[in-house]
């Protein structure tokens, strides 16, 4: 038996609509589907596509013939099953089927198992039938060996519609069977014309259905000569009576005939040739007996199906009132649908839905029949629907567009999905488009983008590593920092979890700690060794806190992690610095006691002078007052919580300051501010004693470009009426281009904050060669300072005004001193309140 695919089944209806659902449904079955819209497409169609293997056929067609009539014509030049589709279960119409098609009907709307069920019902008995009939052909070919020749006449509706005649039939006839083939009534035509009557009689004995004896009668051969045979008929009917065919055995009798004058004289002969006539009829009989038995099986069959569909019959007949509106209700499904559906042929459109009218915002069908379907799509939209109408044509798949944009005057339709595929529609290739209506699950997709951006956008905006996941540990969302230390693209990370990323003990204790975290929606704070990309190890400070819902439900955890390597390899070197500090003033303190010692012996041989040794306890004491107040600094470690600190009062503020009273948002811009402030003065601090500890790399400095730059780069940030820079040729300079630079900034940032009480800055530079040595002043007109604190204004911390007055840390002037110093040179400051103030440092020439 084929396989569902192989087979080709043709649908006839004249309903467009109805045919593209049936022939949809048939498809899912596994068969292939031609439709066809009247009764003559069907006839046309059987007869020339000789892959169809079943009809489908509507009963009742409009114009033209009807399915029944359609069927006979069909049935009158090849053998298909066919079997009715119809609305109809009234005897009238069950009986005009009976006469038509041995395979009944099946009820429109009976359901997809049903319709399923009787078309692989049909097949198995037409199977049955064609075995059935190769089997009669192989007896006939067994006993056309045995004896003369075989022929077969086929019947339809009681009227011959076509004679076989085998091979042997040259032995007797003279003729081929290919004579017989191409001249229809040949066989007739041979017969001796004084018999040709009673053949023709005889024939039509057979063709009425009553059973016959053999016939003798003369034939003339194709050589001219005359010839007596036999007829030996065997009649085959089908189960209700019809009479299905009936097969001829011809045999030669001549000398049989002649020998009859001589048969008293050769009765011994007559005997053994009667003998061997009644074993070729015994045998004939026994094949006969087992064909009888077979067609006695077959319609056992026949009648036990006849009866199960007689039995079903009767259970529809209880729904007849119900299934004679299914017809209707069919067809009110597909107009009833909400999504448009449109039949078109790649550029027109052919057919829809009412649907269809309401996407375009259309009131009447002659709107939208015959128009070009790109017409009704954005022009933004029309390459990518074109693309899938053209796809759908050349290889018959469906196609999809997830989101279309319809013309802006459709009803309110702004968005659809749209789906293409082919169907098979009164013998041409069509498309059917369905539209859906997606507008509001764009807007809902549009707004989560939008949301997802503006976290994606927080989160890339802080420096550290950040990271959102959900109550399963997945990501969510993660910055450009986070990428880079795991070694994955940040719009990769959604759906991932820690042991897609981490090497397993570390994911294991990152998922543990997610885990606390939603359980107790509590947050917490730690130091942790990460392994990066690279296979560097860093040291993190991470804030870990939960994600809560309007509803205060935790939904998520949310991640932020400072690198802290530098400020741990800082600590260390600090402690060890500390320690090796330590061990050089234990030393020293020996030494110097040593020394004190050796002072006191030698006091009087060496005439050590009492200057000379305060001068070196000085040095000492400033060395030592300078390790602890750096390690008093330090010691405190201000940076790890100013970080939690800061970072969580700048998300406070920035999304839920709403949630603050006036106060309670004062306050926490205090604290933000504060904290800030607290981390400029320790990022101040660690410049101050990095500036120690760089090594310095001198060469040669265009001081007038360096200002230049300066100038420019202040400009960016502040504007243009904020300050004026005036100064002529200033000699080059000779030391580290980029710690000079830091003093010049210092000390121009100094001139423009001490400035702002008296309006715009007015900042004059100078310079001059002066015993060997460059020295540059940098002057404003600011409000100034007493000349008794010109002596420790160098000093760090050292403020003359309070910080509410003007902001900074009290470290610039330290860094610019230590700059100066280390590169030999000196400062030095002059000034009068409310007059201004001028900075002077000089800078050893090169070789110096």
């Amino acid at each position: 038996m084929n396989s569902p695919e192989q087979k080709t089944i043709l649908l006839v209806e004249d309903e467009a609509l109805i045919a593209m659902v049936v022939a949809n449904t048939i498809k899912q079955f596994g068969y292939k589907v031609i439709i066809a819209n009247s009764g003559e497409k069907a006839v046309e169609f059987a007869g020339k596509n000789k892959n169809i293997s079943l009809v489908l056929m509507d009963l009742s067609l409009g114009k033209g013939i009807d399915g029944a009539e359609a069927a006979k014509q069909i049935l009158s030049e090849r053998t298909l099953p066919i079997v009715f589709l119809t609305s109809h279960d009234e005897k009238e119409y069950v009986d005009k089927v009976k006469e038509i098609t041995r395979y009944g009907y099946v009820i429109k709307n009976s359901g997809d198992f049903v319709l399923e069920s009787s078309i692989k019902m049909v097949f198995e008995l037409f199977d049955a039938h064609e075995k059935t009939r190769e089997s009669e052909e192989r007896y006939r070919r067994i006993i056309e060996e045995l004896t003369g020749y075989f022929y077969t006449v086929h019947i339809r509706d009681g009227k011959v519609v076509k004679i076989t005649h085998s091979e042997a039939c040259e032995s007797v006839t003279g003729y081929r069977s290919e004579e017989f083939k191409a001249s229809p009534h040949l066989w007739i035509d041979m017969v001796f014309p004084e018999d040709r009557r009673q053949v023709m009689k005889y024939v039509q004995r057979i063709l009425s259905g009553k059973h016959i004896s053999p016939i003798e009668h003369r034939i003339r051969r194709k050589d001219g000569q005359i010839r007596w045979v036999s007829h030996t008929p065997i009649v085959q009917f089908y189960p209700m009576g019809n009479l299905i065919s009936y097969d001829g055995l011809v045999k030669d009798i001549t000398r049989r005939k002649l020998m009859e004058e001589e048969l008293r004289a050769h009765q011994a002969e007559l005997e053994i040739q009667n003998k061997e006539l009644r074993q070729a009829k015994a045998e004939l009989e026994a094949s006969r007996a087992e064909l009888e038995h077979r067609v006695a099986e077959r319609t056992e069959e026949l009648r036990r199906a006849n009866e199960e569909l007689r039995l079903e019959i009767i259970d529809r007949k209880q729904m007849s009132e119900e299934l004679k509106k299914s017809e209707l209700r069919y067809r009110n499904l597909i107009y009833s649908l909400p999504d448009a559906i449109i039949l078109h042929d790649g550029e027109r459109i052919l057919s829809s839905n009412p649907a269809a009218l309401r996407h375009f915002g259309l009131k009447d069908k002659t709107n939208l029949i015959g128009k070009r379907i790109l017409d009704f799509i954005d022009p933004g939209d029309r390459e990518a629907v074109a693309d899938s109408i053209e796809s759908t044509r050349k290889t018959e798949n469906i196609t999809w567009v997830t989101k279309v944009k319809l013309v802006q005057d459709s009803a309110g339709f702004e968005y659809v999905e749209c789906m293409n595929s082919i169907v098979d529609y009164v013998g041409r290739k069509l498309l059917l488009m369905s539209m859906r209506d997606i507008t509001n699950r764009v807007s809902m997709e549009e707004s989560l983008a939008r949301t997802r951006h503006q976290q994606k956008a927080i989160l890339d905006n802080v420096p550290d590593i950040a990271w959102l996941k959900d109550r399963e540990s997945r990501f969510i969302l993660a910055n450009k920092p986070f990428g880079e230390a795991c070694g994955i693209k940040p719009e990769d990370l959604p759906g991932k979890t820690d042991l897609d990323i981490w090497p397993r003990e570390l994911a294991e204790k990152y998922r543990k700690d997610d885990r606390e975290i939603i359980q107790s929606g509590m947050g917490k704070q730690i130091e942790e060794l990460l392994t990066d990309k690279e296979g560097n190890i860093i040291w993190l400070e991470t804030i870990k806190t939960p994600i809560l819902n309007d509803r205060g439900n935790v939904i998520g955890t949310a991640g932020i992690a400072r690198d802290i390597t530098l400020r741990k390899q800082q600590e260390e070197q600090l402690r060890q610095y500390r320690e090796q500090l330590e061990h050089l003033v234990e030393e020293r303190t020996a030494e110097l006691t040593e020394v004190n010692k050796l002072l006191q012996q030698e006091l009087f041989e060496h005439k050590l002078t009492e200057e000379k040794v305060q001068k070196l306890n000085v040095e000492l004491e400033e060395r030592i007052l300078e390790l602890k107040t750096f390690n008093y600094s330090v010691s405190h470690d201000l940076k790890t919580p100013l970080i939690a600190i800061e970072g969580f009062s700048r998300i406070l503020m920035e999304k839920h300051s709403q949630l603050l009273d006036a106060k309670g948002q004062h306050f926490l811009d205090i604290i933000y501010k504060s904290t800030k402030k607290v981390n400029e003065l320790i990022e101040d601090l660690h410049e101050f004693f990095s500036v120690g500890q760089k090594a310095i790399k001198s060469s040669t400095i265009n001081m007038e470009k360096m200002i230049n730059d300066i100038i420019t780069d202040f400009k960016t940030i502040l504007p243009d009426d904020v300050f004026t820079v005036e100064f002529s040729a200033l000699p080059p300079a000779y030391g580290d281009k980029k710690m000079i630079n830091q003093v010049l900034v210092n000390l121009f940032g100094n001139a423009i904050k001490y400035s702002k009480p008296k309006g715009a800055a007015i900042i004059t530079i100078e310079g001059r060669v002066k015993e060997g040595k460059s020295v540059y002043s940098v002057k404003d007109r600011g409000i100034g300072f007493p000349m008794e604190c010109a002596d420790n204004i160098f000093d760090v911390f050292e403020r003359l005004h309070g910080s509410d007055e003007f902001e900074g840390t009290g470290i610039g002037l330290a860094i610019v001193k230590r700059i100066i110093q280390r590169h030999g040179g000196d400062v030095w400051a002059e000034g009068t309140v409310n007059e201004g103030a001028t900075f002077y440092f000089s800078l050893p020439g090169k070789g110096a």
